[in-house]
């Protein structure tokens, strides 16, 4: 059965592409997004986007684009096509940007549904071991995958109370900005409230970002990772070989 996944929630289930280290997982989401930055053209992109929905397919998740995303997709489109003309180049280069982003939204949320944040943590700790600030990395991304879904849910929370008290009025442009600052300041208050308690909790239990980190699980490198990160070298070697020859 599949599950609709946005940016940053984690989606349980057991699969082949769950069950991968989080640096196999981490490092197929830099070379896929630095493919869709290399696209060029319509069948580079799709290309990438098949890949994605194939994985994503595999996994046994499926994702879902926020209305929020595609809107912003949207207006980029529309502002990058009257920058540069409503000319066929204008407009075929404006879409080509449109679903590069689309696509980097899209890598984001499968990578975030199939990989834990702690896991996500420790891969980017792992990969920047060499330098002081590594474990300091590791806590800001993990608390900042964390932090996603639940401004999310709390963000549609204050919508629902707003339009239950009649506070979202859309008629008139003055009333949206009065609607969307409504928003805005109690979510504000929101995150900084529950950013202060974390910090509290955090210090109540003497936790040292500086001080050496252990693990029951240490991240180690299987066959199953081997194979993965050879089914992904040959995706990128099939891109570059559509790169070169389109």
């Amino acid at each position: 059965m599949y599950k609709d996944i946005s940016l940053g929630s984690y989606c349980e289930k057991k699969s082949f592409i769950h069950s991968l280290n989080p640096l196999t997982k981490l490092f197929t989401l830099v070379l896929c997004i630095c493919t869709l930055f290399l696209s060029r053209s319509f069948a580079e992109t799709g290309f990438c986007l098949v890949f994605l929905f194939l994985v994503a397919a595999f996994a046994g998740v499926r994702i879902r684009l926020p209305l929020s995303f595609s809107l912003a997709i949207v207006i980029f489109t529309v502002i990058r096509m009257a920058l540069y003309g409503f000319s066929l180049h204008g407009v075929t280069d404006a879409l080509l940007i449109a679903l590069r982003l689309l696509g980097i939204v899209l890598f984001s949320s499968l990578y975030s549904a199939v990989t834990r944040p702690d896991d996500s943590a420790r891969a980017v700790e792992k990969i920047l071991s060499p330098f002081p600030f590594a474990r300091r990395a590791g806590l800001v991304f993990s608390i900042a995958l964390r932090f996603i879904p639940v401004l999310s849910d709390q963000a549609k929370k204050l919508i629902l109370a707003q339009k239950s008290r009649c506070g979202l009025e859309y008629s008139r442009k003055k009333n949206r900005i009065k609607s969307i600052l409504s928003l805005l300041v109690p979510l504000f208050v929101c995150a900084y409230r529950k950013s202060a308690e974390l910090a509290m909790a955090m210090t109540s239990r003497c936790y040292r970002p500086d001080g050496k980190s252990t693990h029951l699980y240490e991240m180690k490198l299987e066959e199953k990772d081997v194979m993965a990160f050879l089914d992904v070298m040959i995706f990128f070697f099939l891109f570059l070989y559509i790169h070169v020859r389109f």
